[in-house]
């Protein structure tokens, strides 16, 4: 560790977690703050090396690339992203593209929900641009970044990095499900937002390389074909990253690593781990109700009540000659031949479904219908209910497992102990105040009751934007926050085997070590007095 590279402050990865909107808006926060912060006359954001993102993440990440690219100042990429946040129409917008024919083309895209939100993205957020713009490997402008997805197929990472002289494939490293740089080109920035952030059960799969091509002629699509018959690649499905890191730790970790392989230095010197995953979920307590009357029976019984029904609208039409009864009794008719048919349909289809996710070799039981349609609805209505919530929290344990695995990882290696910096949402969620005149209290509440979604909950008929400020607020003040807890933490534990040379200029450090903390202090007291200074600093025209 004696490369001055690896000194605090010095040479910054940043990851950004997954979470949707709760993770964009925390980190767009504490970003925030990193470019407030003063480090050597410069903001400390200046000092970024290396960025890695999942999800949420990757849709504050992608925009934050692009704008330094594009030359933009950090409060023109505040302002934008702000901006696309706090309109909040994602989704309409995204289902108004789903519901519009023309809006396809001749593409090769699929016409799903998770295609529609990266056209979204594309056209509002990321200017049109593609990967191209991004992958000059000779411009410092770019920090080093890494884009997570998820390879279903080889249940691995797929990541759309840069990696500045070391040429590293697009993908996750495996020859049938990687590409070169210069295939990549292509690619457009939304549809690696939409990879990144597609999470299982809310959207499907994004499939390499259909969904990522402008035709069959594009140069990715070519490659991916093979230059000789049956040389073909597999398609792949690509979903969240979060489904194999929801921090980005494992990317940062690596690049390191590849630096200290080939120099014997490390190349980070602070690896800042921004994340929104919830401490602790509390989950509202189920009690069983009453159930509606018509619930008490079953689809056997809803059958044989069309079905009778039908006999007698069938005689009234056979019997009558008022044209009115007529054409009552034909349309009743009709519709219980519908529900009599989509009842049969739609019990083929959930059992195909059922045969196709879980297993080839089904129980001979769902050949059966009559067992099914036999079943009381209370109990399908139940078993439904209990299953999609159990998934739900599924989720939240299976996260949170991954989380923990990951920071064993990080923290249990002894290269890295005093080179780390945490930044959870839920750092700043106390149960008392801060002080006497706390009010940051309740904002950094309301940032952690914001649940993991592509939008913010509304009141009323507005989006809420005082989630979306909360969010930003706490992102800012808990990055200040955390910053002096690693002052702290590197000055208290001065680890004996570091090397002379490392320890020498790391106490050249500590004049502007104490200047950051007393920055640090003074910054964190006014949060706690006057929540929204800094927030209120980005906006246009304010001071």
């Amino acid at each position: 560790m004696a490369n001055l590279r690896a000194l605090p402050f010095q040479n910054i990865a940043l990851s950004l977690s997954g979470g949707g909107y709760r993770a964009a808006a925390f980190h767009l926060g504490s970003m925030t703050y990193l470019n407030h912060c003063q480090w050597q006359n410069k903001p400390l954001l200046n000092q970024l090396v290396v960025l890695s993102t999942i999800s949420g993440g990757t849709i504050t990440g992608v925009k934050y690339a692009l704008c330094l690219k594009q030359e933009k100042s950090f409060a023109t990429f505040f302002g934008e992203l702000y901006q696309f946040l706090k309109a909040d129409t994602l989704l309409p917008d995204a289902l108004g593209i789903l519901n519009t024919p023309n809006a396809w083309g001749n593409s090769g895209k699929q016409r799903n929900l998770i295609n529609s939100f990266a056209r979204v993205y594309q056209s509002q957020l990321l200017d049109g641009q593609n990967f191209g713009f991004l992958l000059d490997p000779t411009d410092p402008q770019i920090p080093e970044f890494v884009f997570n997805s998820t390879d279903i197929e080889h249940q691995l990472a797929f990541r759309f990095q840069k990696r500045i002289s070391r040429n590293a494939l697009i993908g996750n490293g495996k020859a049938d499900a990687s590409i070169s740089m210069e295939e990549a080109r292509e690619i457009l920035l939304g549809d690696i937002v939409a990879a990144s952030s597609c999470f299982p059960g809310g959207f499907e799969p994004l499939i390499m390389p259909h969904d990522f091509t402008a035709s069959d002629s594009s140069l990715l699509a070519v490659a991916w074909k093979g230059e000789t018959p049956g040389a073909d690649k597999k398609p792949l499905r690509l979903m969240d990253g979060g489904i194999v890191d929801n921090q980005g730790i494992e990317g940062v970790m690596n690049l390191d690593k590849s630096v200290y392989d080939n120099t014997g230095k490390p190349y980070v010197g602070t690896f800042i781990v921004s994340d929104v995953t919830t401490k602790q979920v509390d989950y509202p307590t189920e009690t069983p109700g009453r159930s509606p009357i018509l619930l008490n029976v079953s689809l056997r019984f809803y059958n044989l009540l069309a079905m009778i029904l039908l006999a007698g609208l069938l005689a009234l039409i056979w019997f009558t000659s008022n044209k009115w009864l007529l054409v009552g009794s034909a349309v009743l008719a009709t519709i219980c031949i519908l529900w009599l048919v989509a009842g049969l349909w739609l019990t083929k289809k959930f059992i195909r479904s059922i045969k196709k996710t879980v297993s080839q070799e089904s129980p001979s039981f769902l050949e059966d219908f009559s067992i099914l349609r036999a079943v009381k609805l209370k109990y399908v209505v139940a078993l439904l209910g209990v299953r999609v919530s159990a998934l739900g929290r599924l989720a939240d344990v299976f996260m949170k497992r991954i989380r923990e695995l990951n920071q064993k990882l990080l923290f249990g290696n002894k290269h890295w102990r005093y080179r780390m910096v945490t930044n959870y949402i839920y750092d700043l969620a106390k149960s008392e105040p801060f002080d006497n005149n706390d009010r940051l209290s309740p904002i950094v509440k309301k940032a952690n009751t914001m649940g993991t979604s592509l939008w913010f909950p509304t009141e009323g008929n507005a989006s809420d934007t005082a989630a979306l400020e909360a969010l930003i607020i706490t992102g800012q003040a808990t990055m200040c926050h955390n910053i002096l807890e690693y002052i702290e933490k590197i000055r208290k534990e001065r680890d004996p085997e570091l090397p002379a040379e490392f320890l020498a200029k790391f106490d050249q450090l500590q004049p502007e070590i104490e200047q950051l903390k007393q920055h640090c202090l003074a910054d964190f007291a006014r949060f706690n007095t006057e929540p929204e200074w800094l927030f209120r600093q980005m906006q246009p025209g304010q001071g």
